[in-house]
């Protein structure tokens, strides 16, 4: 046999004895996927943050903090997450277009979960989500939205893009005795908004007082600007109405026209009561009134004690 033939034979039956000891590799852990995926992750996020200080356009924006986070219940380092918080320059808060191309174009250079943007004192700090995705119109429109909300009170103001509804814009209210909080929604019903955006107000408060005297949860959930003040009229009264003393639960989702009818519904829930007098009469009365004023599709229903009412026979 020549040199060259040994020597090539010698090199595949390396290679093959190799191939065959990666699995007792991986099973060892030192190539376990487990352990890989950290690494990865860790060394990625630390990238990122690297990047991001590195290529911040600092004529028009500031980094204020970045860090990170836990997502989920897990707190290894696989489930860390990048968060970050940056303001404007005077130069950026005058020319937002400056502005918006320079949020864009760091956008190459990290994923954070969630970026904060801080305009200034008197416009809502507005958490925005997929920031790498957002291109530089979207970020104008961002930009403007949050300016929007200059003056209301807001628990958390938010955004996101996706293909099927551009940008989408949720304030949310969800701290505050029941006379604050009701108060807060409805002056949302003055947020002028650019065109092209997705507005979409929430309400939630957790066992909160009521004019009526019971203690119940209010879930709000509805899409457009122009229902805010149907949306509060129907809460409000619900609230007051003294033949609802027992409501446990309002209950509001209207997500579109074109939403599933699960997401277009009123639901009201009542404490179980030995003689629920008028209870079914008076969610006749109530629906009969605010139904028509609430946005277009929406359907109502009535439980005590988890059992449907049957309201058209009352």
């Amino acid at each position: 046999m020549s040199r060259r033939s040994l020597l090539l034979g010698v090199g595949c039956a390396a290679a093959a004895g190799f191939v065959t000891f990666l699995p007792a590799i991986a099973s060892t852990g030192m190539l376990g996927e487990e352990a890989a995926a950290t690494v990865s992750n860790g060394r990625r996020l630390a990238k990122w943050e690297r990047d991001i200080r590195e290529h911040i356009n600092t004529e028009y924006l500031v980094l204020e903090e970045i860090s990170r986070i836990y997502s989920g219940e897990s707190r290894d380092e696989d489930s860390q997450r990048l968060v970050a918080r940056i303001g404007l320059t005077d130069a950026g808060r005058a020319n937002i277009s400056a502005t918006a191309a320079a949020l864009a174009a760091l956008g190459e250079y990290g994923r954070p979960q969630r970026v904060s943007i801080v305009q200034n004192e008197k416009i809502p700090v507005i958490d925005v989500y997929r920031f790498a995705s957002i291109v530089e119109n979207e970020w104008v429109k961002i930009l403007h939205a949050a300016q929007s909300f200059s003056g209301k009170s807001t628990d958390a103001l938010e955004a996101t893009t996706s293909s099927e509804e551009g940008v989408v814009v949720t304030a949310r209210i969800t701290t505050g005795p029941w006379a604050d909080g009701i108060a807060r929604f409805r002056d949302l019903k003055t947020v002028k908004l650019p065109e092209q955006i997705t507005a979409r107000y929430r309400l939630n408060l957790k066992d909160t007082p009521l004019p009526s005297g019971t203690t119940a949860e209010v879930r709000v959930d509805v899409v457009g600007t122009e229902h805010v003040s149907a949306v509060a009229g129907a809460l409000e009264a619900a609230a007051k109405r003294g033949d609802f003393r027992t409501l446990t639960t309002f209950s509001l989702v209207w997500l579109g026209d074109t939403a599933q009818q699960k997401d277009r519904v009123l639901r009201l829930d009542f404490k179980r009561e030995n003689e629920p007098k008028n209870l079914a009469t008076g969610c006749k009365k109530y629906f009969s009134k605010w139904l028509s004023k609430l946005p277009a599709g929406t359907e109502a229903s009535a439980y005590h004690g988890g059992e449907k009412i049957a309201i058209d026979s009352a």
